[in-house]
């Protein structure tokens, strides 16, 4: 299963992916031999070298050597994540509605618009119940789970020895075969459905960030693997006396009255697929316990919406040179450590928001730090492994940090960040007194979107008004979700042609 050191799902299966590709997630370029060297990064013995004509081996010299399949490998998984966050919003409002409507069953008088309206509300409560956490809800809820895989077994059963006791003969592959025999384009049509066995059980381990794998097996091979093969042994069983009886099968079967997303998220915005939004972790012990309140909103009113939307069908369910810079612009020197914030190192053009800094301040910190923040393809990254710092050739004081991240990790630029970076620093000889380490200034770029084009493009008005708009609504400072202290931050607004 896809299980990267205790993270699953797609964003986990695409990690392991470019590991083992060889490449960054995100289309960031090639791991250094300092990303190699992560504790995490390997999780694979080491191929020998008579294997590098083989096709494993081609494969990944095609997609290092590729932007456009690395560009394609990313937008299956963007596209496998939408599909994901899609199916958690059309699940619970299918669930919700198919189950209230089994009251039609029994009382078939009662409006649908009633119906509607109970699965609307219970929406509501699910989804404004997600800030308590994976645990508490998981703790609420058990003893009622629990009652209900009981009461589907207990069903089963009784199905079965009351309507077709040899019900279990359908185990033998002849039946299969004699199905294929007899009704070819059916039988392929409703092999399709069975395939749905297989993500189901794949998805399970989704919840790795949620769960251990002990927890899940346990709970699957346990629990829910036979409580389903009873449940649908027993509506076969009935459906053999009641044929009639098909599209209500579960409900008219029982012999008497009845009454992961947040991680894909967080993933997405590790990758910069998804507009950075504030992210609550709802425990101190799993870091896949978390929810994210604007994603929850959208999701609740997406879910409810179309709750109301199947009642009313009437269905259920950038830049100049550093050396050019400084000599056509006179500098004042600021005191201070100042970290400016890039998404390029390493380069021989200066970074964008170096630039910008010095055209408006006309000014340098007197320690300039370049960070990048990357996102690395593993789970988490140690505080020991965390920052590769260099010195820039020819220009005293000023230097270029890698600061990595697994995709689970939460970014943190506070004083233990400064601390573990002056560190570094002075292992490549700077010296520092107690007033300089003291004043730390942070220096991030603010860009508004705006798109390129004619006034007429499609392009440009997607940008204008519905992507930036969006981005704008949903997003939070990255100052917020990387804890830089406010009195120390210096914005810089920009201008971003998209």
């Amino acid at each position: 299963m896809f299980d990267d050191h205790g993270e699953g799902g797609t964003f986990a299966l695409y990690s392991l992916l470019c590991r083992h590709l060889g490449i960054i997630p995100g289309l960031s370029g090639k791991p250094t031999l300092e990303d190699r060297g992560l504790e995490r990064y390997s999780v694979y013995p080491t191929r020998v070298q008579h294997e590098q004509c083989s096709p494993a081996a081609r494969i990944r010299a095609f997609f290092r050597n590729s932007g456009a399949a690395q560009m394609v490998l990313l937008l299956v998984v963007v596209l496998m994540t939408s599909l994901v966050i899609g199916d958690g919003v059309l699940t619970p409002e299918q669930t919700v509605l198919g189950a209230f409507g089994a009251i039609q069953v029994k009382a078939p008088s009662f409006p649908q618009h009633s119906i509607a309206g109970i699965a609307m509300a219970v929406l509501a409560v699910i989804f404004l119940l997600q800030p308590l956490g994976t645990a508490r809800i998981g703790f609420m809820y058990a003893p009622i789970v629990f009652l209900w895989f009981t009461f589907n077994i207990i069903n089963g059963i009784h199905n079965i020895a009351v309507f077709y006791p040899a019900i279990f003969k359908v185990i033998s592959p002849y039946y299969l075969y004699v199905f294929f025999r007899d009704h070819p384009t059916t039988a392929w049509q409703q092999g399709a459905t069975i395939f749905l066995c297989l993500t189901g059980a794949e998805a399970s381990y989704a919840d790795l960030g949620h769960f251990s794998r002990p927890a899940i097996r346990l709970a699957f091979l346990g629990v829910l693997y036979p409580t389903v093969i009873l449940t649908y042994f027993g509506q076969a069983a009935w459906l053999i006396k009641h044929p009639e009886g098909f599209a209500t099968s579960f409900f008219l079967s029982v012999p008497w009255n009845t009454g992961d997303f947040w991680i894909v998220v967080k993933q997405s915005m590790a990758l910069s697929c998804f507009p950075r939004m504030k992210m609550i972790h709802t425990s101190t012990k799993v870091t896949g316990q978390m929810w994210v309140p604007a994603a929850m909103v959208f999701m609740m009113a997406f879910a409810i919406g179309a709750a109301r939307f199947f009642e009313l069908l009437g269905r259920d369910p950038e830049s100049n040179g550093l050396l050019e810079t400084e000599r056509h612009v006179p500098l004042r020197r600021l005191p201070g450590i100042g970290l400016l914030y890039t998404d390029h190192v390493g380069e021989e053009h200066a970074p964008t928001v170096l630039s910008v800094f010095v055209r408006r301040l006309h000014a340098l910190p007197e320690t300039t730090v370049l960070i990048k923040i990357r996102q690395m393809p593993v789970s988490s990254v140690s505080r020991e492994e965390r920052l590769i710092a260099r010195a820039i050739s020819g220009f005293p004081d000023m230097f270029e940090v890698v600061a990595r991240y697994g995709y689970m990790d939460k970014v943190s630029q506070g004083p233990e960040f400064v601390a573990d970076l002056v560190k570094q620093l002075e292992l490549l000889g700077k010296v520092f007194d107690d007033e300089e380490r003291e004043r730390v200034t942070y220096t991030i770029l603010d860009a508004k979107l705006k798109g390129t084009g004619t006034w007429y493009s499609f392009k440009r008005n997607f940008v204008d008004w519905i992507y930036a708009p969006f981005a704008q609504l949903v997003s939070v400072k990255t100052s917020e979700t990387w804890g830089i202290p406010h009195d120390a931050l210096i914005e810089l607004g920009i201008i971003m042609p998209l």
